[in-house]
Parts: C-alpha cells; sequence; structure tokens
C-alpha cells in the first residue's frame, strides 16, 4: 500500500527569487513522502520555464505553467485537483512565496491536525524584516461581518499557545483532503485577497475547528508577494470582498440581529474619515457601496444559495455570535492607531 503524501503549493508571480527562497527554506527539510508543486502563474520574462529548467532534476518539485494568471485562489484549486489526480494525498500545506519557513514548519502542522482532529490549522507568521513582531496567527471575525488577521504587530512572544481561531492564512496553513472534499476548495469569486477568510469561516460554520499551532513558524516578507498590485482597485475589491463573504456565508438570523451594528460603523467609519479628510478611504467606500447595490448583492446571493443548498450551517446562532468580537472594542484600538497616531493603514499603501 503506497504512503499517504502531503504536498507543498506554492504559487509564482513575478517574483522567481522569493519562490526560489521558500522552496529552499522546505525543501532541505522534506522527508518522504513530502512533495511540492510550484505553479507559475504566468509570469513575465519566462519565469515558468527559468522555473521549470531550475528544478527539473529535483524529483520533490513539480513545476507547473499557466498560460494565464489565475490569482491565488483559482491557482491553488488548480495544484489541489492535480495534487489528487496524481497523489495519494491526505494533506495539503500552502506557502506563500514571499515566506520561509522554519525547519519543522510542516511536521508540526501535522502533529497539531492529529492531535486536535483538525483540518484546517494556520501557522505562526513572524515578520520576516522584525522576529520580534508578529504578522498574524490566524483570523478573528467581527460582529459586523468583518475577517481580521489576529496578532498583527504585535510581540511574537505574546501568542504562544495553541488555540482555536475563524480562520487560517492561505500564506502559511494546512488543508486536509477530507476538509476540500467535504466543503471545496477556495472560493473562485476571489482574485487575490480575503478567499482564505472566506474559506476558514465556511469551515468553521459548517462544523470544523480550525487551530492556530505556534510551534509552525515561518517569516513572512510582509506583502512582498502582491506589493505590485497595491492600488485603488486592489482596496476597493478587498471592500467587496467583505461585503460578499458576508453576504453568501453567515445564517439569516446572524445579519438581522447584526445589521444594526453593521450600518452604525459604516456611518462612524465614514464620519471619521471626513473629519480627519481621508479622501481615498472615503472614494474607496463609496465605490464599493455603489457596487454593492448595483451588482454585488446579485452576485453574492447567487453564491448563497449555492452554499446553502449544498453545505449545511451546524454552528447555533449562539455559538457564532460568541465566536465574534464586538466591533466596537477592535475599531477603537484601530480609529486610535490610524486616525491620531496616524500610522499608515494598509489600503493607504497605494
Amino acid at each position: 500500500m503506497s504512503m499517504s503524501k502531503k504536498i507543498i503549493l506554492i504559487i509564482n508571480w513575478n517574483s522567481i527569487e522569493l519562490s526560489k527562497n521558500a522552496i529552499a527554506s522546505t525543501l532541505t527539510n522534506l522527508k518522504n513522502p513530502y512533495l511540492i508543486y510550484l505553479l507559475d502563474n504566468n509570469s513575465d520574462n519566462f519565469e515558468g520555464e527559468k522555473l521549470k529548467d531550475y528544478y527539473q532534476d529535483e524529483p520533490k518539485v513539480k513545476v507547473f505553467l499557466s498560460a494565464e494568471n489565475l490569482g491565488f485562489a483559482k491557482g491553488t484549486n488548480f495544484l489541489i485537483k492535480q495534487a489528487i489526480k496524481s497523489e495519494k494525498t491526505q494533506y495539503f500545506l500552502l506557502l506563500n512565496n514571499d515566506a520561509i519557513a522554519s525547519d519543522d514548519w510542516s511536521e508540526k502542522l501535522i502533529s497539531c491536525a492529529a492531535e486536535t482532529h483538525s483540518e484546517l490549522v494556520t501557522s505562526k507568521i513572524i515578520q520576516a524584516a522584525n522576529h520580534n513582531l508578529l504578522d498574524n496567527v490566524g483570523h478573528l471575525m467581527l460582529n459586523t461581518g468583518e475577517i481580521i488577521p489576529i496578532g498583527h504587530n504585535e510581540p511574537e512572544v505574546s501568542l504562544n499557545h495553541r488555540k482555536k481561531v475563524i480562520g487560517a492564512c492561505g500564506g502559511a496553513c494546512l488543508i486536509s483532503a477530507k476538509l476540500y472534499q467535504k466543503i471545496g476548495g477556495f472560493d473562485e469569486h476571489f482574485f487575490v485577497g480575503y478567499e482564505d477568510a472566506e474559506y476558514g469561516l465556511r469551515a468553521f460554520l459548517t462544523g470544523h475547528d480550525i487551530y492556530f499551532e505556534p510551534k509552525a513558524i515561518v517569516y513572512h516578507q510582509m506583502g512582498a508577494s502582491i506589493k505590485k498590485i497595491f492600488d485603488y482597485n486592489y482596496t476597493l475589491t478587498q471592500f467587496r470582498n467583505i461585503n460578499y463573504t458576508v453576504l453568501k456565508l453567515m445564517p439569516t438570523s446572524y445579519l438581522v440581529i447584526n445589521f444594526p451594528f453593521y450600518f452604525i460603523k459604516t456611518i462612524l467609519v465614514f464620519v471619521m474619515n471626513l473629519v480627519f479628510f481621508k479622501k481615498k478611504f472615503i472614494k474607496v467606500m463609496l465605490h464599493a457601496y455603489w457596487k454593492l447595490f448595483t451588482t454585488d448583492f446579485k452576485v453574492a446571493l447567487k453564491a448563497r444559495k449555492q452554499f446553502y443548498q449544498s453545505q449545511q450551517v451546524t454552528r447555533s446562532l449562539f455559538e457564532i455570535q460568541a465566536a465574534t468580537t464586538f466591533f466596537l472594542w477592535f475599531d477603537i484600538k484601530r480609529f486610535w492607531k490610524f486616525m491620531i497616531l496616524g500610522k499608515p493603514n494598509q489600503f493607504e499603501k497605494y
């Protein structure tokens, strides 16, 4: 009987050296039955062909070339489908190409999955530029529907205990083959950004426990893999993705109960941005809500119908509400950080 393989999935787009470094960080420590599946997302300068030549004599690395840029969600789904077709696969381990894995990263994720019977496990992601600070350790959800990275810019030593979370960061996580079979892959409505937030929430709502494993460490060059697309359209897309995810997945009872908080938050955010002259933020917000009322609402309702026809939400309203964070506590900290202290928001990097 052949042994189940564990496959590390990496996507390259116009960042060949980052991809080589990410692969090197895992390759030297991999033992059978591991494989690395690398997809080049139609990069410029023949990067795909260069990667294929570079790894032609490395049996643990399989390079795939796409004739178009599939984005992260569709690209990852492509790699998973390729793995399922050709390998007996138990776990998929996703690694951003701008991340460097610690020596036993993959084994720690798998150990956590086995010990907790979890099918989705997230890593401890530390900032590559400052090993004393976290990038994130998974996701939490505000009761207004926004899914937020946990621990961003907090001290690395502050989160050292395994715990349940709402979602896993797609840049360094484990997805079991069983989970993929049960709830499917990433929603290909997303091109880049927020697809992991939607996936984690979908897994949570359908009854799957998601864990953060503090011993599975990666070092992330924050935003290096997507800095080339940090522009107005990217920022707008993230706002639209938040609305789409909430409307697609959340039970009607939850939406009804929490809509007043969503409405209040929207008004407060808009007023605060007016007061502090955040013109870009206001423009993005208005554009996002225009899209919501003209096109996005119908798209989300169609996705919602498909989700509720194919999946069963097993979490009770009480469980969902208890797992979320009241928006005010979190947003007061954000207000102080971005408005009063003037620290740059990720949506102001373009």
